[in-house]
């Protein structure tokens, strides 16, 4: 972090009006650097500046930087480039928003922008999947230097410890976090995502941020399985050293699966008991659902309830009745499938109907 005086612009002669601003150690140092408001810090030309930087260590987390922090204030000729803070308070400038949706297999979900922290070391009792969306992470697992930025997906195991915090180089980031129930995925693949942590993977991603987007609405527990059993799939052939060949799909099993969805599709059903009553996993039925039928068994299933809806409709069924009745939650829920099958909604769809 020590860099030579011809790297950087001189500091400004109006030094004392920084004294009392926060300022807070930079990641990474850039040369030639002409923003004004980065000023290079001189200790034997200001040591009430140096008081600053002292300060700032108690609000910022720099245990990252420590070794190479303290080596600056000990320079008798070294330049230290730090960044003020002017616009707004260190605290507010991360923000979380933690829930758990009541979906089984999740404990919770976790969304978060990062500006200059860095989580200590720690462990969970689950598996953590998580995508990033601005900006990259940097973080130790098992004492191995890991990252997590653009399509990759990073998978943290169970009961192994790590820490985290923005990449060298990135301001911060945003994140986008599912904590899983230790069953989500066998614990004979934990030393493999210990090795194989960062995964990339633009399509296994893409799933990911689609969950997350449906996350914050009333998800169907079949759709949730389905999803979440795909991911797992999947990560399970990145963590597996010779992925097993998926089991043929087999149309019988469609068959009954699909009779099975058709007598259950106004109330409740999900892929656990349709793979314990079949004895496959849910990975394997929407294999084989998907190959006999083209779409999985929970696109099928939304299919078959906004039939039984449309038909109500027609029936002069008021849309808040026919939605609970052909199935859904409630007309929200409703309307958001029937737009995305009809192009319209409910209401405007029943509009159309002539009036005996």
């Amino acid at each position: 972090m020590v860099i030579s005086k011809g790297d950087v612009e001189p500091a400004s002669e109006d030094e004392e009006e920084l004294i009392g601003l926060l300022v807070s150690m930079p990641h990474m140092i850039a040369e030639r650097v002409r923003d004004p408001h980065v000023v290079v810090v001189h200790r034997g030309h200001n040591p009430r500046t140096i008081d600053i930087v002292k300060r700032a260590e108690c609000l910022v987390e720099v245990d990252y930087f420590a070794d190479r922090h303290g080596f600056i204030l000990a320079y008798p000729d070294g330049y230290g480039l730090y960044i003020v803070d002017v616009d707004e308070p260190l605290p507010d400038r991360c923000r979380v928003h933690a829930w758990r949706p009541n979906i089984e297999g999740i404990s919770e979900v976790f969304h978060a922008r990062i500006v200059d922290y860095g989580y200590p070391p720690h462990c969970h009792d689950t598996w953590t999947v998580l995508i990033v969306d601005t900006g990259a992470i940097s973080y130790d697992l098992d004492k191995r230097r890991c990252g997590a930025f653009g399509q990759t997906v990073a998978i943290l195991p169970p009961g192994v410890t790590h820490n985290g915090r923005p990449a060298p180089g990135a301001a911060g980031f945003t994140k986008r976090v599912l904590y899983l129930d230790e069953s989500f995925l066998p614990r004979s693949l934990i030393g493999a995502a210990v090795d194989q942590t960062t995964i990339d993977d633009p399509r296994l991603r893409g799933a990911l941020a689609a969950f997350h987007r449906e996350l914050p609405l009333r998800v169907d527990p079949l759709s949730a399985e389905t999803s979440l059993a795909l991911i797992a799939d999947r990560l399970t052939n990145h963590l597996t050293a010779r992925p097993p060949s998926p089991t043929r799909p087999e149309a019988d099993v469609a068959r009954q699966l699909r009779t099975l969805l058709d007598e259950s599709t106004t109330t409740s059903i999900t892929l656990t008991e349709a793979a314990s009553q079949f004895g496959r996993s849910k990975a394997h039925l929407i294999r084989s659902f998907k190959a006999s039928y083209g779409l999985t068994p929970y696109a099928y299933l939304i299919g078959r309830r906004v039939e039984i809806a449309r038909n109500l409709l027609l029936d002069g069924i008021p849309a808040s009745e026919a939605a609970v009745l052909s199935g859904f939650y409630d007309q929200p829920h409703l309307t958001r499938h029937f737009k995305r099958h009809l192009s319209v909604p409910p209401s405007e769809f029943a509009a159309k109907v002539p009036k005996p």
